[in-house]
């Protein structure tokens, strides 16, 4: 790894950018399980001094010199990738996802507007409106190298009971699946997010019991493929997130979170900043992706971005997303 800068001494009740950058260490480092939440609490502070003794240096709590160079020279997960705060290559994968069918010439205006090409894009699978179409979007998004981030439609229905959770989580695993092929699935990656849409208002919040049957069914939908549940959110959603926390809490699955807050007019990929693509309130999942601008010309796009904190160098989160078959 090799620190190319001196990072500060940081201590319990801190915050920002440079403790994200510990928990990402520290989860390489010692196998923990930290969110990347930049919050230095007491999940944070147990890892750090249990590091310390494993590495057996003074015991403090507090991450000074002697620890960071510690922490520079333990052994990694395999995967793992140095990534500084603050730097450029803290810019995520840029991605764009829209109500209509994916064009050469919404990729054109896209990457103009991003100042990048799109490399997914997000689309809506089973609803009342607005559904990918393989037979006119699937050969134009291979040919860019650009993945299909699939989004379950239904917000009418996520305040439902369990049943109608899964009737509608087998639709959307069925219409990816026909959509692209099941065995093209299995052989080009065999595991992919889908998210669920929980946008509110003027909709119902999601319900426990529907996210416990949706997830189920999702999850069981293949013997090749193993989807990934996952949750579309706004961030100031408190209701929702309530109901996700109870739901997992009696045995669903939540694999992340793509997190809507704009809080930008501007349509260019940024700097992650963990402050811009917080958790909701009470859940503790990876949030994937961040919705940061909306209604991009006209009310066309929105565009989004990778969490690069959890992206791998063979970009595990991209790879998650689905390349069409040219045809």
């Amino acid at each position: 790894m090799s620190l190319i800068i001196s990072p500060p001494t940081l201590s319990p009740n801190e915050s920002g950018e440079w403790v994200i950058y510990l928990q990402n260490l520290l989860n390489a480092s010692d196998h923990a399980s930290l969110a990347l939440d930049g919050s230095f609490g007491a999940n944070t502070e147990a890892a750090v001094k249990d590091f310390q003794t494993r590495s057996k240096i003074a015991v403090t709590g507090i991450v000074n010199e002697e620890t960071w160079k510690a922490l520079d020279t333990a052994q990694k997960s395999p995967h793992w990738l140095n990534k500084l705060p603050l730097s450029l290559n803290l810019t995520g994968v840029a991605g764009a996802d829209t109500m209509s069918n994916v064009t050469n010439g919404n990729i054109v205006q896209a990457t103009k507007l991003l100042g990048t090409k799109p490399r997914f894009w997000g689309r809506y699978f089973v609803g009342r409106d607005a559904e990918y179409k393989g037979a006119l979007e699937n050969k134009v998004l291979h040919d860019n190298g650009i993945r299909v981030v699939p989004v379950c439609r239904e917000t009418n229905l996520i305040g439902g009971d369990e049943t109608k959770g899964e009737i509608i989580g087998t639709k959307v695993a069925d219409d990816i699946l026909v959509t692209f092929g099941e065995e093209y699935l299995a052989a080009n990656g065999g595991a992919f997010y889908i998210f669920l849409d929980t946008e509110p208002d003027p909709e119902p919040a999601l319900s426990t019991e529907y996210y416990l049957g949706w997830s189920k069914a999702v999850v069981g939908a293949s013997k090749l493929v193993r989807f990934l549940p996952a949750v579309y959110i706004n961030q100031s959603d408190d209701r929702t997130a309530t109901a996700l926390h109870e739901a997992i809490k009696k045995g669903a699955e939540c694999h992340g979170l793509w997190v809507a807050n704009y809080g930008t007019d501007s349509s260019f990929v940024a700097p992650w900043r963990k402050i811009k693509a917080p958790e909701p309130l009470g859940v503790n999942f990876p949030v994937l992706l961040h919705q940061y601008a909306g209604d991009i010309s006209n009310g066309i796009y929105d565009f989004n971005e990778i969490n690069p904190y959890l992206d791998f160098p063979d970009s595990l989160i991209l790879n998650r997303l689905i390349l069409p078959p040219a045809n």
